[in-house]
């Protein structure tokens, strides 16, 4: 067996990971709290590592959000809150407990990577796509529906919420669809959670029996005739057809993005990497507090 196959990547979605975090921690207080970013820092990088742990590989790649993602100008609905109408941003606190996640991540030697303009969902499938390309066995650690897509013989996903691994057949087991029908799958039913709509009247069964029988969602409007009723009429609408194709942008993730991947620079010591301590050292308390002006 060749060097290049003893590889095993772990792509840690760290965003996903540090929002999970954040919204169990309310107890230290609201999404500006100085307490509760601090909660969430040192959370944030032992769940990490709790992870990388139980995963144990060769390499890990740990991805942010960038600023600025090019889906919230393309859909200005993208996860806008239902009750309130605004899109939820990350607060000073917020930002500030992801730069000091980066840095323990980097005082470990642990690589981590965002790019303006992208979520990390991106940034994960584009990685995942050029790791396949080199058929390097790689597990992504997310329980993002989106990131499915992605799953492939050497591509597993790790639901931490759920301590589960997600493969072909498991993807199959939960939605009814290949990982490779997962985009037409999501075109059809939409994603709540970003507040994407999918096509009138189809849940995830009927979806799943639709590309079942015609296998994907083209093939489907093709036969719009076939399948009659009114469910038929909806699916040869040209505005259906011409909206699926509009949100299938968001849900197709980038894998063309212009990052540079040295997996060198992602090999983990296992022996190293120890959870932080409860409580951060005094200066990096000091060190928030200066930069949002607490002091």
């Amino acid at each position: 067996m060749s060097d290049i196959n003893k590889k095993h990547v772990f792509i840690v979605d760290g965003h996903n990971v540090f929002r999970r975090v954040f919204a169990a921690l309310k107890q230290h207080g609201d999404d500006d709290s100085l307490e509760r970013a601090i909660a969430a820092t040192t959370s944030t990088v032992d769940a990490i590592i709790k992870d990388i742990k139980l995963i144990k590989p060769s390499h890990v790649i740990v991805a942010f959000e960038g600023e600025n993602g090019w889906r919230e100008s393309y859909y200005p609905q993208y996860k806008v809150d239902k009750e309130t109408g605004v899109r939820r941003k990350m607060t000073q606190a917020m930002k500030m407990s992801i730069l000091e996640i980066k840095r323990h991540l980097e005082n470990k030697n642990i690589m981590s990577i965002s790019k303006d303009g992208f979520e990390a969902d991106d940034l994960i499938g584009c990685i995942s796509t050029k790791l396949s390309a080199m058929n390097i066995t790689h597990t992504i650690g997310t329980n993002d529906k989106d990131i499915f897509q992605c799953v492939n013989p050497i591509c597993t996903c790790y639901d931490r919420s759920k301590k589960t691994v997600v493969d072909s057949r498991a993807v199959y087991e939960r939605f009814g669809v290949r990982p490779e029908q997962m985009v037409d799958f999501l075109c059809l039913v939409g994603d709540s959670t970003d507040q994407i709509t999918g096509v009138r009247g189809i849940g995830e069964k009927k979806a799943a029996a639709l590309l079942g029988k015609y296998g994907s969602l083209q093939s489907i409007f093709d036969n719009a005739d076939e399948i009659g009723g009114k469910m038929g009429e909806v699916l040869a609408d040209p505005d259906t057809q011409k909206h699926t194709q509009f949100i299938r942008r968001m849900i197709d993730i980038k894998v063309d993005i212009p990052i540079g991947l040295n997996l060198n620079e992602a090999r983990i010591d296992m022996s190293t990497l120890h959870p932080l301590t409860n409580a951060m050292p005094p200066q990096q308390v000091a060190r928030y507090e200066s930069s949002m002006g607490y002091n």
